[in-house]
């Protein structure tokens, strides 16, 4: 087996940054190019609502609530429809909590006045439009999520 040259032996560069170049290596020759979905970190780590963010908020969110982490699932066939699951988590140590998920691209409107719980304790949002519960009708906007508690 042949040991790769010098310049063979370079690999394709990790997205940190667009200006920042230090400690980045170089791609091999003729290697494609890829077109990064996402803004590099040091973007990212500016934007409220990049995908860094969203998963750093989801992790605060589950440590929050340790339900959410070890909790039973429950889905609540009754209230979930084509756009939005409501299901509750319990691990039989901490208290019960209530997840509320948009999975569509508006912003949708659902009556929670039958569920035990009846406050906004999380939230964890795509974009700027924020989560609101008034007189038991929770207002969730596009791919937001709510977490409720008693």
């Amino acid at each position: 087996m042949k040991r790769p040259g010098k310049d063979e032996n370079k690999r394709a560069p990790m997205y940190w940054s667009d200006t920042a170049q230090t400690g980045i290596c170089t791609g091999p020759p003729n290697m494609d190019t890829i077109a990064m979905k996402f803004a590099p970190l040091d973007e990212q780590m500016k934007d409220p609502y990049s995908v860094y963010s969203y998963y750093r908020n989801a992790i605060k969110l589950r440590n929050a609530f340790p339900s959410l982490a070890f909790g039973t699932v429950s889905l609540r066939d009754d209230l979930s429809d084509e756009e939005i699951a409501i299901y509750t988590k319990s691990d039989g140590i901490h208290p019960e909590v209530c997840i509320v998920m948009n999975l569509g691209g508006q912003s949708e409107t659902v009556d929670v006045s039958a569920l035990k719980q009846q406050t906004l304790a999380g939230v964890l949002l795509a974009g700027e439009e924020d989560i609101s519960l008034q007189e038991g009708k929770l207002t969730v906007p596009p791919y937001g999520i709510a977490v409720l508690k008693e």
